[in-house]
């Protein structure tokens, strides 16, 4: 067995063991995910059998470090500051959101098909999206908000999930499917993880003699959209990158990345069959990120673009302004990546390298403790205050920390309107009223 399933599998247990003796409250707490996800991070690092030619990941180790511990730091003060207030919460009914959402995605649909050639299963080269699609798009990814509500009160109260939810989940997704992304998908699947976790643990708390209540009807359209989510996934991972042989799909990543899988790691590859193909791009995705930002932070050589890079859906609306600051950036980081270090460009630097871009290598440091400070005051206001509305808001927060392994989730706007928008709001569920 290659020692990276071997060491995967053990951490898997571990965690699984941890989250075992962890409270409701304490599942929704930052550092908890911070610890784990980076955690995982570094151990494909270290394991995956895929060593790099290029950068020094050992270089930018206590800088990546720092930055994780100014969150910790921040995360702290900000439990005990407590800057945060709900009081002027608008009360909204979730039918009225399951509604915008569906009308969302219908225009945002209309929008895509009409600007766009659409061949599913690969990417559109050059996106094309009117002020219309973009407005479609943002209520689109209110669908988050009303398949999480769902979902809550599904565990908590027992309430079967509306059929209208099982679409607004799809509502929030279907963008990103059609354009061969998966991102939304994996926001989906974290924050209704991070879900169910918190509420197997409140009803515990709440029915700590074990009662008897409602029994619940089995979650058949749960299943349907999860192995709609795996088959999605085999099929992009086969299809989207136009390689069809492993052996080939190997080969373009060494090439691309300055990469060398080990053969230990290449026969686990041929053996897993259907799977060999989501296994590979996952161990190149979670591999290389050290490697990418240390190149990044050695070469990247441009003024701090304050937020125009993680808000790039902002930007593109200002770009009449302070012009297009976005693609400057693209440009100086593929002079940095690809020409200084013969890298891929088309690869992750963890949330750090968004910051880097956007506040400086300093400035990311104090960008780091702030939102630390933020993410703890948010915090220590749930656990004053618990709401299925802050629940709902934290299974979003979490999603995004776990995901910024990869980028900044700011970077998705289907993740940050939803975020802003629920801190924001009440919910009100008429079946429960």
């Amino acid at each position: 067995m290659n020692i990276f399933i071997l060491v995967f599998f053990i951490f898997l247990i571990i965690v699984y063991f941890v989250i075992k003796k962890q409270s409701s409250i304490s599942i929704l707490k930052m550092p908890f995910w911070l610890i784990i996800s980076y955690s995982f991070l570094f151990l494909v690092h270290l394991f995956s059998g895929i060593s790099f030619n290029v950068g020094y990941p050992l270089r930018i180790l206590p800088y990546v470090i720092l930055c994780l511990l100014l969150l910790l730091i921040g995360y702290k003060i900000g439990r005990s500051v407590n800057m945060v207030s709900y009081s002027n919460s608008i009360k909204i009914r979730l039918s009225k959101l399951t509604f915008l959402s569906i009308f969302g995605a219908t225009i945002y649909l209309f929008d895509l098909f009409r600007l766009n050639t659409i061949n599913f299963g690969f990417r559109i080269d050059d996106l094309q999206v009117s002020i219309i699609g973009v407005i479609g798009n943002v209520l689109a990814s209110l669908g988050i908000i009303v398949w999480l509500s769902s979902l809550y009160y599904n565990k908590i109260f027992y309430v079967k999930i509306p059929f209208s939810s099982y679409i607004c989940s799809l509502c929030f997704v279907l963008g990103g499917v059609i354009s061969a992304g998966r991102q939304a998908i994996i926001l989906l699947f974290l924050s209704s993880l991070i879900m169910v976790l918190w509420s197997s643990k409140k009803i515990k708390e709440i029915n700590p003699n074990k009662i008897k209540r409602k029994k619940k009807s089995f979650p058949w359209g749960i299943l349907v959209i999860t192995s709609l989510i795996i088959s999605y996934f085999a099929m992009i991972s086969s299809v989207r990158s136009g390689i069809s042989n492993i052996d080939d799909k190997i080969k373009m990543f060494e090439n691309t990345s300055g990469a060398k899988v080990s053969e230990e790691t290449i026969n686990d590859i041929d053996n897993l069959g259907l799977l060999s193909d989501i296994y590979v791009e996952g161990l190149f995705y979670y591999s290389h990120q050290m490697t990418r930002l240390d190149l990044f932070f050695q070469n990247y050589d441009y003024y701090p673009l304050l937020g125009l890079s993680q808000f790039h859906y902002l930007e593109r609306r200002v770009q009449w302004l302070f012009g297009k600051q976005s693609d400057i950036s693209w440009q100086k980081q593929e002079v940095a990546i690809v020409q200084k270090g013969g890298f891929s460009l088309h690869t992750w630097g963890t949330f750090i390298t968004d910051y880097i871009v956007d506040f400086g290598r300093f400035g990311a440091l104090l960008a780091c403790l702030f939102t630390g400070v933020l993410l703890g005051s948010v915090y220590e206001n749930l656990k004053n205050k618990e709401t299925h509305t802050k629940v709902i808001q934290h299974c979003l927060i979490i999603s995004g920390v776990i995901f910024s392994i990869q980028f900044s989730p700011f970077h998705e706007l289907i993740w940050t309107f939803p975020l802003f928008f629920i801190s924001f709001i009440e919910i009100i569920n008429s079946k429960i009223q």
